[in-house]
């Protein structure tokens, strides 16, 4: 069974390699992220952390285990063959090149303002402490006391929405201001602010967060660079970019650590302190430093690491749920579209049709339908297919996820305006990169942030001004 999964994880490297070294295509990237969560991060578990791989599939036959691989193998493939099949998401990504390399000054500072304001938005709800900070997730006390989270929900969603546009945004400017078709001269002062927030905010986002926000960099900075085989050319590999790519790189080293830390300073502070989150994140900043360069305190240093590893060993095991999702799926059946709808609803804009609280969706529905007791489900597009219409759904999911991208990339080719491209193709990065745990929940809601954002560009366009 290592083994079968071995020859996936192989199999999801070559489709990352292939991606960014051949053709950049939404739909692949979802793909080999999907097949890597789950190969890899099971293979991880296997080897580092075995006595829990025993114990999490103890329950279950090596049947429904074989069939899990199987199904990952036959949902992956579905998405590669939708991806070839698909032309849009590729001529979007030209389009937006072309759009870069002929547009004029202008677009280039309206797009960094945009991209100043979205740093504003990021430093205020870090300050006020209306940002989700998933390193406390455990901690309610100051969720609790925050009536702004619940008071201003439509404000918070769009907020959020314009905030994760920021790493994708920071990539096409670096690439563009740094590519040698951009004939006019630009500070990078706005860019190095935009990044300290921007960092800041994935850094009390979680680990995925640091990690995806640094993939979508890169991609919005090799999509404004360069074309896609130059980037293992010469000029790609410059110095400077080299130095770059390796600030980067120990950045999502800092940020994976510090986040692992926030998490566990917040068993010993966080629930006995009341504090802002700003005050919180400075005091556990002082605090890491100071086991990181005080000698006597290397046995708690050596404990935190311990203790890392093993978080990451186990954290990593999202292929336990999806054969959980085939072992109970085979011997009760499946729900039938309950789960589409239930999720479809929940990620309504309103309660305008219905009271979205007498709905059950994600894993209260699975718990409630299979009498589970799970508290933390590792639920992802996958799972949510299989759940809902067994076998038959690792063809329907894909192609209802493949028609919408199409609708979504058809809308922003025909609007011909370039935030649109960027926000669209970041969008679909959010929902792309985390395909190993990524709900059909947080897909939906991003459509529906997309399309409002769509909404209100366009008709800016149409009544006030014409957006190049």
């Amino acid at each position: 069974m290592a083994l079968s999964l071995f020859v996936s994880g192989i199999c999801g490297i070559f489709l990352i390699v292939s991606t960014f070294l051949v053709e950049i295509k939404i739909l692949r990237i979802l793909a080999s992220s999907t097949l890597n969560g789950y190969a890899i991060g099971a293979l991880n578990t296997y080897i580092f952390a075995n006595e829990y791989w025993q114990k999490s599939l103890s329950e279950y036959t090596l049947e429904d285990i074989g069939n899990a691989v199987v199904a990952l193998n036959i949902y992956c493939t579905v998405l590669i063959i939708l991806s070839n099949i698909s032309k849009l998401d590729t001529l979007v990504i030209k389009s937006l090149q072309f759009k870069i390399r002929s547009a004029h000054k202008s677009t280039y500072i309206y797009l960094t303002y945009l991209g100043l304001f979205i740093s504003t938005i990021q430093i205020y709800l870090i300050v006020s402490g209306q940002a989700i900070f998933n390193a406390a997730s455990s901690i309610t006390k100051s969720t609790e006391n925050n009536s702004n989270l619940t008071n201003f929900d439509i404000y918070l969603s769009v907020g959020y929405f314009l905030c994760n546009l920021a790493p994708f945004l920071i990539g096409i400017l670096m690439g563009w201001s740094s590519s040698k078709q951009n004939i006019y001269a630009v500070k990078n002062y706005p860019l190095y602010f935009m990044c300290f927030s921007c960092f800041l905010w994935l850094l009390i986002a979680g680990r995925r967060d640091i990690l995806f926000g640094a993939i979508s960099v890169f991609i919005g900075f090799i999509i404004s660079n360069c074309n896609y085989k130059s980037i293992i050319s010469r000029q790609f590999l410059s110095i400077k970019k080299v130095c770059v790519i390796s600030l980067v790189i120990l950045l999502v080293w800092f940020g994976f650590n510090f986040f692992a830390y926030l998490r566990f300073y917040s068993y010993t502070y966080y629930k006995t302190v009341d504090t802002t989150l700003i005050s919180y994140l400075l005091d556990a900043f002082s605090s890491y430093l100071d086991i990181l360069t005080d000698p006597s305190k290397q046995e708690k240093l050596k404990i935190f690491n311990e203790l890392v590893e093993q978080n990451l060993s186990t954290r990593t095991f999202v292929f336990g749920f999806l054969v959980t999702s085939v072992h109970v799926v085979t011997r009760i059946g499946a729900l039938m579209g309950q789960d589409f709808i239930s999720n479809l609803l929940v990620s309504s804009p309103s309660n305008f049709f219905i009271d979205k609280t007498t709905v059950i969706a994600g894993e209260n529905l699975y718990n409630y339908f299979y009498n589970l007791s799970l508290p933390d489900i590792a639920n992802s597009y996958i799972t949510s297919a299989f759940l809902d219409f067994s076998w038959i759904g690792l063809l329907i999911y894909p192609l209802v996820i493949y028609l919408i991208y199409n609708f979504l990339t058809k809308i922003t080719i025909d609007s011909n305006l370039i935030l649109l491209y960027i926000t669209l193709i970041s969008s679909l990065l959010q929902n792309s990169l985390n395909g190993a745990e990524s709900t059909t929940i947080t897909f939906f809601v991003n459509c529906r942030q997309f399309l409002l954002f769509y909404l209100i560009t366009y008709l800016s366009k149409v009544l006030f001004f014409k957006t190049k």
